[in-house]
């Protein structure tokens, strides 16, 4: 689990159904893995229309949640988000951003200071403990006053920070405790053994096999606190193996 999962899961307790995406972004794949589905566009602005229609449509009972990547997604969305803002609809936007350890190195888009004038709040996260933290703020300014754009800038090396402790302890905050974890996240990497190389081999069993792990650290206090459950969902090729599934098999054998 990671910072994407995180604020994926985060998204999925706030009732997100759509996630209007375009083109990358490494939360898209998180909030598949959640239960939110996502929906491509063919350019920035019309992503950003189409989570405007959709909060309208809903009369503003569910907000629409946007995706882009940094520096040019986000650049290309400024004009959808600013109609969003004239016209008052709550909407937020998720853009990746440059690592925290470049911040400043140029070409790097300043979103924060571009956006200001366009949205209620801009934010940058900072740490990845902080998810939880900014992403309540984020839906507090959403929720209040004049509905407006809210923007939380995500920069690469947060969203890939451990991120395990801060989905548990989101849950646990917004219900109280735990009754039950379902570890049910999973990714297939299939093929010959001699294609898999070491990337896809750490890709696999931290999704798979890693995460499953932490999220149960993470979870057992409040689990024992309420006498709740652990269901871990694994596969039968974990016994039992098959061709061209030697690293799916062998993190689900660990699972």
């Amino acid at each position: 689990m990671d910072g994407n999962t995180a604020i994926a899961n985060i998204l999925k307790m706030e009732g997100t159904e759509y996630l209007f995406c375009f083109p990358a972004n490494t939360l898209i794949e998180a909030a598949a893995v959640a239960g939110i589905k996502p929906i491509m566009s063919r350019t920035e602005r019309t992503t950003v229309n189409m989570a405007d229609g959709y909060t309208r449509m809903t009369n503003g009972h569910r907000t629409g949640v946007l995706v882009t990547q940094s520096g040019p997604g986000i650049e290309n969305a400024f004009a959808g988000i600013a109609h969003a803002y004239a016209e008052s609809t709550p909407i937020l936007a998720i853009p990746g951003g440059t690592a925290s350890g470049r911040l400043g190195q140029p070409p790097d888009f300043d979103a924060m200071s571009a956006y200001r004038g366009v949205t209620k709040w801009v934010t940058q996260i900072n740490q990845a403990e902080r998810i939880p933290e900014m992403m309540r703020r984020a839906y507090t300014f959403l929720r209040s006053g004049r509905g407006c754009p809210v923007m939380v800038q995500v920069p690469g090396d947060v969203a890939t920070a451990a991120g395990c402790e801060t989905m548990v302890g989101a849950a646990i905050e917004g219900l109280g405790g735990l009754d039950v974890l379902v570890n049910s996240a999973g990714i297939g990497k299939f093929g010959p053994i001699e294609e898999f190389d070491e990337a896809a081999w750490d890709e696999t069993h931290n999704v798979n096999l890693k995460g499953t792990f932490f999220c149960i650290r993470a979870a057992l206090a409040s689990l024992r606190a309420s006498n709740g459950n652990i269901v871990n969902v694994a596969s039968d090729v974990g016994l039992i193996g098959q061709a061209g599934l030697t690293v799916y098999s062998a993190s689900k054998g660990g699972v």
